[in-house]
């Protein structure tokens, strides 16, 4: 998984995640913001797909305005937060 940032505490929580978290959420998002396929290797997930399956307007970074950049920002960062608190994690590193 390739993960980059420009905010240093988005990066220290999503490196604090369990892999297990990780792996869920990004799979969890990738669905929201499906617009046409999603693609396993078997329909053991066909469930999961189909209660999350483009549930959210893909967020656009490119184009936007600067303060709804800012936006998009501090709720990706408030996204990762919950999602730091709502699963035991090891420590953060610093």
């Amino acid at each position: 998984m390739f993960v980059a940032a420009t905010d240093h505490e988005a990066l220290k929580l999503i490196f604090g995640m369990r892999q297990r978290d990780l792996v869920l959420e990004t799979n969890r998002q990738v669905a929201d913001y499906a617009v046409k396929y999603v693609y396993g290797i078997d329909d053991k997930q066909l469930p999961f797909v189909q209660k999350h399956f483009g549930t959210k307007e893909q967020p656009r970074l490119v184009g936007a305005a600067d303060e709804d950049r800012e936006k998009m920002k501090a709720r990706m960062l408030e996204i990762f937060t919950e999602m730091h608190d709502q699963a035991s994690l090891s420590p953060i590193p610093p």
